[in-house]
């Protein structure tokens, strides 16, 4: 799971979680604040990084907001 937040910098955050039946874990925060979070090849490749990460063989779904970006990133992946 992937959501976005601006911090009281200004600086808009992205945090990582991954759910599972028995837990809700955080993985990470990255500063997204450099345009990433508008463009959607480089949302890709974010969340295609994370589920590497992750290991791809844990990975069931992919859990974003609704904006474009994320939902142009989804199709990518």
């Amino acid at each position: 799971m992937c959501d976005g937040w601006i911090d009281g910098k200004g600086r808009f955050l992205t945090n990582f979680l991954v759910n599972s039946q028995s837990e809700r874990v955080f993985l990470k925060s990255i500063d997204t604040s450099n345009n990433v979070i508008k463009d959607a090849k480089q949302m890709f490749e974010l969340l295609d990084s994370m589920i590497e990460e992750t290991g791809e063989d844990n990975v069931v779904q992919v859990v974003t907001d609704g904006a474009s970006n994320f939902m142009a990133a989804g199709k990518m992946l």
